[in-house]
C-alpha cells in the first residue's frame, strides 16, 4: 500500500537535510515535518516578493518526513494536492517537486524524483492542484 504524508503547516522537522542543488532560489525556504496521518493546522500562505519572470526554480516549502521502513521504489506515480496561487500573472509560476532520501542525520542518500515541474500554470486566485508524476527506477 501507498505511503500518505501530509504537510502541515507547523511543527520542526525531524533533521535538516541540505536544500537540493538544483533549486536557482532557496532565499525564502523553509523546513517542516511530514507526517503520515492528517493534522489540525491552519492553512498557510508562503509569498514571495519575487516579480521576475525569468525560468527558475524557487523553493518555498521542504517536507522532511521522520525514518521510515526500508524499502525498493521501483515505477510508481507521486501524486500530491496543495492549494497555491500567483501574485503576477506575469510570473508564470507552475509547480515544481524534487523527492529525495536522505539518513536520519541529514546525510545525502539518493533521489526518487529529480526536481521536476508540474505543467499547470497557477491563476493569480487560490486554486487547488492535483498534480502527478511517473518516474520509473533506472
Amino acid at each position: 500500500m501507498a505511503t500518505r504524508f501530509y504537510l502541515p503547516s507547523t511543527g520542526s522537522a525531524p533533521s535538516t537535510p541540505a536544500y537540493g542543488t538544483n533549486w536557482d532560489d532557496t532565499g525564502a525556504a523553509s523546513r517542516l515535518p511530514t507526517s503520515t496521518s492528517k493534522q489540525s493546522t491552519a492553512m498557510t500562505t508562503v509569498q514571495d516578493a519575487d516579480t521576475s519572470t525569468g525560468n527558475t526554480d524557487h523553493l518555498y516549502r521542504q517536507y522532511v518526513s521522520g525514518t521510515i521502513a526500508g524499502t525498493t521504489i521501483s515505477a510508481q506515480t507521486i501524486k500530491f494536492q496543495i492549494r497555491a496561487l500567483e501574485s503576477n500573472a506575469k510570473n508564470d509560476a507552475v509547480i515544481a517537486i524534487e523527492i529525495r532520501v536522505v539518513q536520519s542525520d541529514g546525510s545525502p542518500r539518493g533521489t526518487v524524483l529529480s526536481l521536476t515541474r508540474d505543467t499547470t500554470e497557477l491563476a493569480t486566485s487560490i486554486v487547488q492542484l492535483n498534480a502527478g508524476f511517473f518516474y520509473e527506477r533506472r
